[in-house]
């Protein structure tokens, strides 16, 4: 065999001769998964090479012997909580119970979060302590699964074992095809991003929390019921709350169901919260969803402690049959009825790169003034514009503040200012 043909002919039967690799990573939606791991080993000792997907999930290992028994497999364990919310656990409780059964290979293997090759309530315990920052990766899993695409999976409800290895044995020509389905772990309801770019969830609905404001002591212990006005059909909510100089106790179960394993404290002074259904709840006004018994570090207001947002686990519910995307927000009353009051909600996300929302509530419909001033005073940015009754949300982008740092926003209505603080970084 001539040398010139080794070097021309990729698919010749000579000793020199060389083959190629290639494939792809994809989801069960056809999205490729980007800087997955794709380790190729061979029988031949001590071979073993390793690419990374590029952004269409693609991979190509060239230059390699013919005639040889190859194994491709997958690895990647980054991006644990990228398409991880409560709404994972809403549908596996479903699926346990038989209301809603996956029927779905790929999402019982997502749903198998212990990694024991069943779907149970021990993988929705460790799921949701990963949802309230309690753990920051999984214990017993990768954030990934790669299994064989070209293998067909005979039963969906039960695909253990599974078939995470390509195996082509000894060719002597390119093999192109090689095609691995990825699977986030956690993600049952499939909306991952591949590409590792992760957007943020937003919403123009929000679902009121309320509590009654009131002045605490020093070392005092008080209860702090949390009511709704617009509860409805509501089958899963999740949260971070910033309690200030408040230590929290604890967190009781009302209307909702809740104990131990529904709330975090992953740090001193916040609580991460979640909670999920398999049936969705409706509560009416004077209905208590859940009770947080605070002790006071120092004397002050409720709400000038409280800050409900996203910093750890997303602020989000789940609404109507559809599950509909809602935001919860924290606003306050000084009675036990639920009255309708002027309230500015904290900017989210805080800190922002490009762009942040401001959530306010009206009573009644009027003329709203929006003004941005830095720390020594000066005045940024101001607005003007008459806004409905009801929730609100104003937007800010990157443009409306350059350069990075402290601000303070300050929203008017009726007479009323509230000012809160914001950050914008690089």
């Amino acid at each position: 065999c001539s040398v010139e043909l080794t070097l021309i002919d990729n698919q010749g039967g000579c000793g020199g001769s060389r083959m190629m690799v290639a494939g792809d990573i994809k989801t069960e939606k056809g999205l490729g998964v980007k800087n997955a791991d794709v380790i190729l080993r061979s029988n031949q000792a001590g071979m073993e090479k390793q690419r990374l997907t590029d952004i269409s999930g693609d991979y190509v290992f060239g230059d390699l012997p013919v005639m040889v028994d190859y194994h491709i497999t997958g690895k990647k364990r980054d991006d644990w909580m990228n398409g991880v919310s409560t709404l994972d656990l809403v549908m596996m409780q479903r699926h346990i119970l038989g209301v809603a059964p996956f029927h779905n290979a790929y999402k019982m293997v997502a749903a198998d979060v212990n990694n024991d090759s069943k779907v149970s309530a021990s993988d929705m315990v460790v799921l949701r302590k990963l949802i309230l920052g309690l753990i920051t990766e999984l214990p017993d899993n990768d954030s990934w699964r790669f299994l064989d695409a070209q293998t067909p999976i005979a039963n969906p409800d039960n695909p253990w074992p599974l078939d995470e290895e390509i195996v082509i044995n000894a060719v002597d020509h390119d093999m192109m095809g090689q095609h691995l389905m990825g699977v986030k772990v956690g993600d049952v309801t499939q909306d991952a991003s591949a590409s590792g770019i992760i957007a943020e969830s937003r919403s123009n609905e929000t679902l009121k929390l309320i509590l009654e404001n009131q002045f605490i002591n020093k070392d005092e212990i008080v209860r702090i019921d949390i009511k709704s006005s617009d509860f409805i059909d509501v089958s899963g909510m999740q949260f971070t709350l910033n309690t200030g100089d408040l230590n929290v106790l604890a967190i009781e179960g009302g209307k909702l169901n809740i104990d131990v394993n529904n709330y975090g404290i992953p740090s001193d002074n916040v609580i991460t919260f979640s909670w999920s259904s398999d049936k969705a709840v409706s509560t009416t006004d004077d209905e208590v969803l859940f009770t947080i018994s605070v002790k006071a570090q120092k004397s002050g207001w409720l709400m000038d402690q409280l800050v409900l947002g996203s910093s750890i686990t997303t602020s989000e519910a789940y609404m109507g049959e559809t599950n509909q995307l809602v935001k919860p927000i924290l606003r306050a009353t000084n009675s036990t009825t639920v009255n309708d009051l002027f309230a500015v909600q904290q900017n989210e996300p805080n800190p922002f790169k490009q762009s942040t929302s401001i959530g306010y509530y009206l009573p009644e419909k009027g003329e709203v003034k929006l003004a941005i001033t830095s720390v020594d005073g000066k005045v940024i940015l101001t607005r003007q514009w008459r806004a409905p009754q009801g929730n609100n949300i104003v937007e800010l982008n990157s443009g409306d503040i350059l350069v990075p740092g402290i601000y303070y926003y300050s929203i008017g209505f009726m007479g009323e200012t509230i000012t809160k603080a914001l950050v914008k970084v690089e």
